[in-house]
């Protein structure tokens, strides 16, 4: 028995995000509640250009930096970091929240299959959270969210043939109230995340790799026996032992590894896709 899904359109798509939660009411009819958190920016995230000022300004450091020491390199440490604000380092705006969504859709037991399209009251409620704090009608239909909870839960024991003591969920109900006001507070830090990681992936992914120590090839020690013989006109005496020492040289070729330390690649597609790949060129800066 599934009651809640919650899912955040800031790491992907909201549309793409809409269809995958239509899909998810439809494998679980069972499902309860949906609760669906948009996020937008002031204007859509880009990676910085190749040999902008930005670019070389991170390439200058020649290492990954520490949340700490990135942070600190802010634009204007003057300002505090907080909502409504970019974080800006290097030239670069690596974050700036403009607004963040909350949209939530409740099914009654035994009624019909929640549908993500239907923006009616009596089933679903929208609010906000950032820049203002405008969750009343959200509270409500959560409320109502975790009354339907209950009752699920005290039909899934009767269904068990077991009795249930409704004190117990009243408990941990009173667990659930959430202080929106602590949850926007909230968002400064996550903010300070995502600035942090999208320029650690990019650092990693487009930065550092392109400068890292050239690979470079290692002949073996080809024993004397296996070395071609001159003859007195400098020729091989052989055409057999001329292949042979070639065949061998190439067999051992080795690629000598890197001393730089290898880098993670980025996990987060949030944060970075693989079509960003074609921002830049194959060549090296």
């Amino acid at each position: 028995m599934f009651l809640l899904v919650s899912e955040c359109a800031f790491s992907q798509n909201k549309a793409i995000l809409c269809d995958k939660l239509k899909k998810i009411t439809t494998e679980l009819p069972d499902l309860v509640a949906v609760m669906m958190i948009v996020t937008r920016e002031d204007t859509p995230f880009n990676l910085p250009q190749q040999k902008s000022a930005a670019w070389e300004f991170f390439k200058s450091h020649g290492t990954l930096l520490s949340q700490k020491e990135f942070l600190a390199l802010r634009t204007d440490l003057s300002e505090l970091i907080c909502l409504g604000k970019s974080i800006t380092v290097g030239g670069h705006t690596w974050c700036h929240l403009a607004a963040v969504e909350y949209f939530i859709w409740v099914r009654e037991v035994g009624g019909n299959l929640i549908n993500i399209d239907n923006s009616g009251t009596d089933s679903s409620a929208r609010g906000m959270l950032f820049p203002e704090i405008r969750m009343g009608e959200v509270d409500a239909m959560f409320d109502k969210a975790i009354s339907v909870f209950k009752d699920s839960i005290i039909l899934f024991f009767e269904w068990l043939g077991e009795s249930f003591e409704t004190g117990e969920i009243d408990e941990a109900i009173g667990w659930l109230k959430i202080s929106w006001t602590d949850c926007q507070g909230r968002l400064t830090g996550g903010m300070k995340d995502m600035a942090y990681n999208r320029y650690q992936c990019w650092l990693q992914k487009y930065v550092l790799l392109r400068h890292k120590q050239k690979p470079s090839i290692v002949l073996p020690d080809i024993p004397a026996s296996s070395r071609p013989h001159l003859d007195a006109r400098g020729g091989n005496s052989t055409q057999t032992t001329r292949t042979n020492t070639c065949v061998a040289a190439l067999a051992s070729l080795t690629i000598a590894p890197s001393r730089s330390s290898s880098s993670p690649s980025p996990s987060s597609s949030e944060v970075l896709s693989s079509s960003d790949d074609a921002i830049y060129g194959a060549g090296d800066v």
